[in-house]
């Protein structure tokens, strides 16, 4: 018989095999939710990167912005391809749509 064939009783390295890919998936559902619980909570700009954290403190990047009608929403550099963060062409990642920075510029 073939070892790669599966006959009779449900041998126990199938059964192992199946606990881990139902644990492996329930681990990478509970990391897809928690991923997108943080970016609605307003961790937009969340970012690992020390090149971005660096031109976030440069640009004097603040979330929210204390400037009515001064939001990164309503900047010429903004884009908001995945809500409810958006992107910023010089920054170069994921910003809040509320926040601002030193270079903001009104869309035209």
């Amino acid at each position: 018989m073939s070892e790669g064939l599966l006959v009779g009783p449900d041998p126990e390295g199938r059964r192992q095999r199946r606990r881990d890919f139902l644990a492996l998936a329930v681990v990478a559902a509970a990391l897809f939710k928690s991923r997108n619980a943080m970016a609605q909570n307003g961790r937009c700009e969340a970012d690992d990167d020390p090149d971005r954290a660096a031109m976030r403190n440069t640009l004097e990047y603040v979330s929210p912005s204390k400037t009515p009608g001064k939001a990164c929403s309503a900047c010429d550099f903004f884009t908001a391809p995945a809500p409810p963060c958006g992107r910023c062409h010089l920054l170069d990642g994921p910003v809040s749509p509320d926040a601002v920075c030193g270079s903001w510029a009104p869309k035209k």
